[in-house]
Parts: structure tokens; C-alpha cells; sequence
């Protein structure tokens, strides 16, 4: 745990590979005996495999983020095994498919922990995801919890480490930099959950601390694809950047009718957080 607090502290960017090291690190600390909070003492200094779960959307709409996951998971422990594994002992992976479904997840979940008695769980990729799932893993299940997607702050659940960036990361340079450059009236479209809402909540005072104003904001079900009213409202008010939170499936029709009704060809900006290498398929690239 210390090691991993210490690369936090000293601002050290981790690679996947590395943070999933130092978790499978800290899972073998608290399997050698550290950790006797979680582990009877029968099993301190075990000479068996760290077992690593992994629970992530192999199915459903966010699955798109979640089968990558998967597959880098899998290189990691792969390459920590070929160098030796952690301290001395192999990494062993369990996987499992939260298909996008809360109770679905809950049941997975429960199945790493009591069944397969995983050293440490890593995934979950929205926040009502990580919400539902912590209790099982860290509360009853008395197991480390890893959640390393970006999220909205506000988790000091015990014994479940959070490494994504807060609003502050996700905010405080690029909102400053989308107003210096002429992004004056912002629009928050977003989708209908916890993350969305406490992160506009933050960059609704970074874009009125820094002369801009927040024209639009509006919240959708999940599943919707139908953005005609909306997307008339946000041209109607002028926007110049349209700060996105809209998930999978609503993203890709989201940003097809934004395109098709003008937006981007009066000079209009699209700003998307979480929006990386995973999305590029979703819409053309003129999109």
C-alpha cells in the first residue's frame, strides 16, 4: 500500500501495466501477512498465486471500454508473470463479464470474491458500476478494491483505491484553455448518472470563474438515441463548445446529429473527457 501511496504522492504517472503491478503488489503484501485484516492467518506467507479478478462490460453498451480493459489486463499479468511474478508468486486472473448491468455485476462479483477468493478486485467502469459493486468486494467481502477509471472524487469508501483523475484534473486546464480560446457559452449535454452530475457541478464554476457561461444542461436516460430537441436548443443558444458527458449508446447519435445539424461547421467545439482511442469507431471522422 505504501508503494503505491508513495507513486501517488510524488506525482508519478502510472501505465496501466504499472498500476496493475502495484496493485497485484499490494494484493501479495496483504496475502504475506500484511493484511491480516482480510485473510485468515492460515494464509499468510501462501506460496500459491495472487489471484486478480477482474470484473469489466465484455457486453452491452459499455463494452466498448470494458473488452479493452480485458485484453490489457491480460498483457500486464502476461509480462508480470514472464518477469517473475509478485515477490516470488505468479498472477492468476479471473474474469468476469459485468455486461453493463448493475445486478449483474453484483452477482459476478460476489462469485470473485466468495468463490474463486480473488486477492484483489479491479474494474467497474461508471460510478453507479463501482457503487454498486464496492459493498460486496471491500464492505462484506472484506477484499482490496481497485476502481481505475476516471470518476467524480468523493470515494473514502475503506479499502478501495480510486486512481482515475477527479474533476479538478478534469477541468482545471482544459476549461481555462477552451475559453482563452473562444469558447465563451458552453452546453452540457449529459447523461442521466452520478458522475455527469457532481462533474458539471464542478465545471460549471470553472467556466464561470473564468468569464464564460453555461447556456444548456440537460440530463438523458442512458438508452437514449433521439437528440433532435436537443440538439436544436443548444444551436439556438449559441454555443461554442459542447462539454459532453453522453455515454454509450446515445454517444454515437449524439455526435452524428450535433455534426449534421451545423455545429462544428460555425466553428463550434466538442469537449469529451472521457472520449479516447476506444470511441474513434463510432462516428466518421469528419463527425
Amino acid at each position: 500500500v505504501t508503494k503505491l501511496i508513495q507513486n501517488e504522492q510524488s506525482n508519478v504517472q502510472l501505465t496501466r501495466r504499472g498500476f496493475l503491478q502495484n496493485a497485484a503488489w499490494m494484493a501479495g503484501a496483504v496475502a504475506t501477512g500484511v493484511g491480516s485484516w482480510v485473510f485468515p492467518a492460515k494464509w499468510a506467507h501462501a506460496a500459491g498465486p495472487i489471484k486478480v479478478g477482474i470484473a469489466t462490460d465484455l457486453t452491452g453498451p459499455i463494452s466498448f471500454a470494458g473488452i479493452p480493459n480485458s485484453r490489457i489486463a491480460k498483457i500486464a499479468i502476461d509480462q508480470i508473470n514472464a518477469d517473475g511474478g509478485i515477490l516470488g508468486r505468479p498472477l492468476e486472473m479471473y474474469l468476469e463479464d459485468t455486461a453493463s448491468n448493475e445486478q449483474i455485476a453484483v452477482g459476478v462479483v460476489r462469485k470473485l470474491v466468495q468463490r474463486n477468493r480473488v486477492d484483489v478486485v479491479l474494474g467497474g467502469i461508471t460510478s453507479s458500476m463501482r457503487n454498486a459493486i464496492k459493498d460486496v468486494i471491500v464492505g462484506r467481502g472484506r477484499t482490496l478494491y481497485i476502481y481505475p477509471q476516471l470518476y467524480e472524487g468523493r470515494e473514502c469508501t475503506p479499502h478501495l483505491f480510486c486512481t482515475g483523475p477527479t474533476p479538478a484534473q478534469q477541468c482545471d486546464d482544459l476549461i481555462p484553455w477552451l475559453i482563452a480560446n473562444g469558447g465563451k457559452r458552453f452546453a452540457f449535454p449529459s447523461a442521466n448518472y452520478v458522475w455527469p452530475r457532481v462533474l458539471n457541478e464542478y465545471a460549471r464554476k470553472s467556466v464561470e470563474k473564468n468569464g464564460g457561461e453555461v447556456v444548456y444542461e440537460e440530463y438523458f436516460p442512458l438508452d437514449q438515441v433521439e437528440y433532435g430537441a436537443s440538439v436544436k436548443q443548444i444551436m439556438d443558444e449559441k454555443a461554442d463548445v459542447v462539454f459532453n458527458t453522453v455515454i454509450p449508446p446515445g454517444l454515437s447519435p449524439f455526435i452524428k446529429q450535433l455534426y449534421e445539424a451545423g455545429f462544428s461547421a460555425r466553428g463550434g467545439r466538442l469537449s469529451c473527457v472521457y472520449y479516447d482511442e476506444n470511441c474513434l469507431n463510432f462516428n466518421t471522422a469528419a463527425e
